[in-house]
């Protein structure tokens, strides 16, 4: 599809005219499982201003957010004019992009070249190509805000015919409509020029919220109260996604045996018969009450720091604690980002050895014997590493790294809110290795040194060894 030739130049201009809707229909009906958000609730009959004037590349923006997490899977956008035999018309881009810093967006999330427009329609888009083959599907969670735009291609002139997108007649709401207008400063908050809400809306997809929690136990008939009074097991409850169920198993089960522990998806969840499980895993759970005689197991949590945080299932507490589990069970741990004392998450060790840079980490009670979990924020400087640099570049971060090594590897990863990447790169024998990280959409990035390997390929360091910001240009 071309776009026209631009057919005036110009500045943005405050105008509108009054129209009154008759078919405010979309292109498609909508699915049980989706719905539009929208910042105004326009319907057939209503009054509505074509608003104008535009010049070429301004832009009429909506800031939409999601009630629930889902996937926008396409835009509507009211089309209208005063001349009855207006024609389509080919405008310059659709976009989607994160919510930035009202009233400017963030990044770009799609881009949709070339929108053809019909006038007296509620155009709805759900392809990202022209030929339809690609659905857009834009993941978002509870809460998210997006910012859906028209960009213009050859300006307005609404009182001559011109088609133009359209504002509702009540109160503007404040923090969700924007123009883009050069003349104007840029990104210009829509209400402190004129009044209204701008008719773009986005279609979520909702993800099935509907859950299960089945309650479960290793001596099948032992009693569980689920606040409604205590139930053998195995039973099931249907919740909500983010519900809280409170679980309490009886003292022993149906075989006479003592209560040991609570299981949830399969791991040590507590040590004690009254629970709180939450439906925040995007999936069902399992909560099951263990009775079975078990080789009593303890895991030591420590930190280089005194008091530093450690979530063990059941909220941080300060570290040195002692969980009593059983051989065989796995538990959870989650190191708070930063120690008491400002000082950043290094790595785990588990029973005196480099385990893992991750904060959360799985132990599974398999060593025959209690062990010792330690997580580190003083870890020490890597001794090969001189410096470490990144700069942005056309959709990739570049980084440099030297060392004292004059052979081995090194691992960068590069990531920001648009995305993320990561390169392995040969250490040259002057100690340098360049690591380029490509395919990146625009926007800021973090790059870090995550490892260094010798000629050998033993590992020297590893962990957030260095960083540097890069920006990344289209």
């Amino acid at each position: 599809m071309s776009k026209r030739a631009a057919r005036r130049t110009g500045f943005f201009s405050p105008a509108s005219c009054l129209a009154f809707l008759t078919a405010l229909t979309a292109a498609s009906a909508l699915r049980a499982d989706e719905q539009v958000l929208q910042n105004e609730n326009v319907i057939d009959g209503d009054n509505v201003y074509i608003v104008g004037d535009f010049a070429p590349h301004e832009e009429a923006a909506a800031w939409l957010t999601a009630p629930v997490a889902g996937n926008i899977v396409g835009v509507q956008i009211l089309w209208w004019s005063t001349d009855p035999k207006c024609e389509q018309t080919i405008e310059e881009n659709i976009w989607i992009r994160e919510s930035g810093n009202f009233p400017r967006p963030g990044d770009a999330l799609l881009q949709l070249p070339a929108p053809l427009m019909s006038p007296f329609f509620l155009n709805e888009f759900r392809y990202s190509d022209e030929e339809q083959q690609n659905p857009i599907r834009i993941p978002v969670t509870a809460g998210q805000t997006v910012v859906v735009s028209l960009e213009f291609a050859d300006g307005t002139d609404i009182r001559n015919g011109s088609p133009s997108v359209c504002r509702d007649t009540t109160g503007c709401r404040q923090g969700k409509n924007a123009i883009y207008a050069p003349n104007l400063g840029g990104w210009v908050n829509w209400c402190s020029i004129s009044g209204g809400n701008f008719v773009i809306r986005a279609v979520l997809e909702t993800a099935d919220l509907s859950r299960v929690l089945l309650v479960s136990s290793d001596q099948p008939g032992s009693l569980v109260d689920d606040g409604q009074g205590f139930r053998e097991t195995p039973f099931s409850l249907n919740l909500r996604e983010g519900d809280v169920q409170a679980l309490t198993a009886f003292q022993f089960s149906n075989q006479g045996d003592p209560f040991v522990q609570w299981n949830l998806d399969g791991q040590f969840f507590s040590a004690n018969r009254s629970i709180t499980v939450s439906m925040n895993s995007g999936d069902d759970r399992t909560a099951s009450a263990i009775y079975s005689t078990v080789v009593p197991r303890t895991l030591s949590v420590h930190s280089d720091v005194s008091e530093a945080l450690v979530d063990a299932g059941s909220g941080y507490q300060p570290t040195p604690f002692d969980l009593t589990t059983a051989e065989g069970n796995i538990v959870q741990l989650k190191a708070f980002g930063f120690s008491p004392l400002g000082d950043p998450f290094m790595y785990w060790e588990l029973d005196g050895a480099f385990f893992s840079d991750q904060t959360t980490i799985d132990v599974v009670m398999d060593a025959g014997a209690d062990r010792v979990a330690s997580a580190v924020y003083l870890g020490e400087a890597c001794g090969e590493l001189v410096s470490f640099k990144a700069k942005g570049g056309s959709l990739k971060a570049i980084s440099t790294t030297q060392t004292t090594l004059t052979a081995g590897k090194v691992t960068v990863e590069c990531s920001g809110g648009s995305g993320s990447g990561s390169k392995t790169k040969s250490i040259k024998p002057d100690g340098k290795a360049k690591a380029t990280v490509k395919n990146l959409p625009p926007g800021d990035y973090t790059c870090t040194l995550r490892k260094i390997k010798d000629s050998g390929g033993a590992t020297v360091c590893e962990g957030d060894l260095a960083s540097d910001t890069a920006t990344v240009t289209p």
